[in-house]
This record gives C-alpha cells, sequence and structure tokens, in this order.
C-alpha cells in the first residue's frame, strides 16, 4: 500500500509541477548585448526585474548559423566570420528584445527569438543573408560539401 501512495504522490508531482526544461519566459524581456558569439548565439545582460540581471547566452531560437569555434572546412569559417560580423551591424551596439524564452541543449545558454532595437527579427534575419538555415532539430548544417572549399 505504502508503494501505490509514493507512486500516487509522485505521479501526482509529476503533472503539477511539470518538467524544468519545457518551462518558458513568454517575454519580452529587455536586454543588453555582451558580446555577439557568432552569428546566431550573443551573451546578454538580460534586466528582469528591478536591479535583478542575468548575464547568459542566448542562441536564436530555430536558426542554425556556420560554427565559428569548431568548422569543418576553411569554407565554414568564412561564412562563420561574416555572419558574426552581420549579426553585430544588425545589433549595433544597442538593446534587444528576448522572447519565448526556454531552456538550451547546454546550462550556460537558453534559447530565444531575438529582436534588435529597430524592431528586426534576428532569427529569420540571417536567413535573408544566406548565413543561416532553419533548423528545428538542432542538429549542425553541413556547411561544407562537396562543391564547397575544404
Amino acid at each position: 500500500m505504502r508503494h501505490y501512495i509514493s507512486a500516487f504522490l509522485l505521479l501526482v508531482l509529476l503533472i503539477v509541477n511539470p518538467a524544468k526544461a519545457k518551462e518558458t519566459i513568454s517575454g519580452p524581456i529587455q536586454a543588453e548585448v555582451v558580446k555577439v558569439i557568432d552569428g546566431d548565439t550573443i551573451r546578454v545582460q538580460a534586466h528582469l526585474w528591478l536591479g535583478l540581471h542575468k548575464t547568459i547566452k542566448v542562441k536564436f531560437n530555430g536558426v542554425q548559423a556556420p560554427e565559428l569555434y569548431s568548422p569543418k572546412c576553411d569554407y565554414e569559417r568564412k561564412l562563420a566570420e561574416e555572419a558574426k560580423i552581420v549579426t553585430e551591424k544588425a545589433i549595433a551596439g544597442k538593446p534587444v528584445t528576448l522572447t519565448d524564452i526556454q531552456y538550451g541543449k547546454y546550462s550556460d545558454r537558453v534559447i530565444a527569438n531575438v529582436r534588435n532595437y529597430e524592431g528586426v527579427d534576428l532569427n529569420t534575419f540571417l536567413f535573408g543573408e544566406a548565413l543561416a538555415q532553419p533548423t528545428k532539430t538542432g542538429k549542425r548544417m553541413d556547411w561544407c560539401g562537396n562543391d564547397k572549399e575544404q
């Protein structure tokens, strides 16, 4: 009988308190950009409440830009450097707005929709520049196909 009660309480706890990974904050949250890490990742200081700030990495939701720190080929590195520069120009040292914030794959970052100070959606901005691709899987894109420089 004791096991049934424990199992029932555990089930109730899981239903009432959903997994932390599914927790989201709809926002908007204003943030100062501390650093552009690469085309689809920035480090921000988010303003959460009066006198309460959090510095954290933010990956653009649904975006896969070329990897700057572990590229598979020279072509990917070149695209990654260009994507970082384009993102820096789009941000221009001004605040950003974060929405639909959720936990990322890694503990030191979140995933969010990001808009610059002019309201430009940075999640789709790099698509127009051909410097990112949409992704729902979180898997790395292959930027080094047979027809690219290796």
